[in-house]
C-alpha cells in the first residue's frame, strides 16, 4: 500500500503473521464503530420502495408466485464503489434487477447512511494501510519513534513491545514525510475506536447488507489500497 509499494523491507520490522494479525484487529475495531456510530431504522420492504418507481414495483407485485427468480438477492450500486445487497425472502416482490433501479427521493436516509458507514471504513482503511507500508518499508525503531500506535495493535511482537522508549537513532524511511499527517489521524481514529462501550459487536446478519468494493483512496501525497468489506445492515 502507499507509494513505496515495491520497495524492499528494512532490516527488521513487524513480521507479517503480526500484521495480519492486526489487520483482523482493525477490521473488527471498524465493524464495532460502523454497529455504534450510525443506524438505519428503515425496513428493508421500505427501502426497496426508495430504490424503485412505483411503476416498476407494481408489474413486479404482479409477478410475484408466477415466476422462479435465478437468485433471492438483489445487488445495487448506490454510490462509487458502495453496493446494497438485498435479500427479497419473503418479500412482497420477486427480485428486482439493478438495471431497473431509480433511487426515489425517500432514499436520501440510505445514501446518508451509506455515506457515513463508508466516512468509517477509510478512517480505518488509513490504519491498516499505514501498517502495511511501515512494516515494507521502516524499520522498528522508526516505526516505534513515528507510530507508537503498532504497539497496540502488533502485542505480539516481543521486540517492539520491549521498546518502551522513544528511540533517539533509527533509520529514517524516504517519504516519511508524505505520511505524518496519517500518523496523527489513525491514532485519533484508533484511540476512538477504544472507547467504545465494551459490549459493541458487529451488527449481525439481516436481510440488507452494504459491501465496500477494493480500490484506493487518496491522502495528501499517498495512494491507499483499500479492502472489500460487507456491513450488515
Amino acid at each position: 500500500m502507499g507509494r513505496n509499494r515495491s520497495q524492499p523491507k528494512g532490516p527488521k520490522s513487524i513480521g507479517d503473521h503480526h500484521v495480519i494479525d492486526a489487520i483482523r484487529k482493525i477490521d473488527t475495531a471498524c465493524q464495532r464503530t460502523v454497529a455504534v456510530m450510525t443506524e438505519y431504522a428503515i425496513s428493508r420492504n421500505e427501502t426497496i420502495r426508495a430504490l424503485f418507481d412505483p411503476d416498476v414495483l407494481r408489474r413486479a407485485a404482479g409477478a410475484a408466485g408466477l415466476i422462479d427468480p435465478s437468485s433471492h438477492r438483489g445487488v445495487y450500486p448506490i454510490n462509487a464503489g458502495t453496493s446494497l445487497t438485498v435479500h427479497y425472502d419473503h418479500a412482497p416482490w420477486p427480485t428486482i434487477c439493478a438495471e431497473a433501479m431509480v433511487l426515489q427521493p425517500s432514499a436520501a436516509p440510505l445514501l446518508q447512511f451509506a455515506k457515513e458507514v463508508r466516512a468509517i471504513y477509510e478512517q480505518f482503511a488509513e490504519i491498516k494501510a499505514t501498517l502495511v507500508w511501515l512494516n515494507r518499508n521502516a524499520t522498528l525503531g522508526a516505526i516505534r519513534y513515528y507510530w507508537p500506535l503498532a504497539r497496540s495493535l502488533c502485542p505480539g511482537d516481543r521486540e517492539l513491545q520491549m521498546m518502551t522508549d522513544v528511540p533517539s537513532r533509527y533509520n529514517r524511511p524516504r517519504q516519511i514525510g508524505d505520511w505524518i499527517q496519517l500518523f496523527k489521524d489513525t491514532t485519533a481514529c484508533w484511540a476512538g475506536a477504544e472507547m467504545l462501550p465494551a459490549d459493541a459487536s458487529p451488527r449481525p446478519r439481516g436481510t440488507m447488507w452494504l459491501t465496500m468494493a477494493a480500490g484506493t483512496i487518496t491522502r495528501g501525497e499517498v495512494s491507499l489500497c483499500t479492502d472489500h468489506m460487507v456491513f450488515n445492515i
